[in-house]
């Protein structure tokens, strides 16, 4: 171990105690997910699912904040009759979703 760092405490467990730790984590928000299909838009933020259409959208926002470089500082904001759905830049089916509505400004 390095000269700088000192070792605090250490944390052990055992049988059920392991079981409630993976058992809590399975309680935590999932990833974000975007799946793009079509005219189809399914996002997920962990706590739910939204789904809808690009002729369902009545605005888009884009929104940036100062947590970048170190996480995602770009996000679009997408409202619909239902509601208004925020998703993160980074997620990889972004480019997708730029390309959809850029698309959609056409007709």
């Amino acid at each position: 171990m390095s000269k700088n760092i000192k070792q605090v405490g250490e944390v052990k467990m055992k049988g059920n105690e392991t079981s409630s730790f993976f058992m809590l984590l399975s309680f935590l928000p999932k990833p974000f997910k975007l799946n793009i299909d079509g005219d189809n838009i399914i996002y997920r933020n962990g706590f739910c699912t939204k789904r809808f259409t690009l002729s369902d959208l009545q605005e888009v926002y884009i929104k940036t904040t100062d947590k970048g470089p170190f996480a995602c500082d770009v996000f679009f904001i997408l409202v619909t009759n239902k509601g208004r759905v925020k998703i993160p830049q980074d997620l990889p089916a972004c480019n997708v979703l730029l390309n959809k509505l850029q698309g959609s400004l056409d007709s």
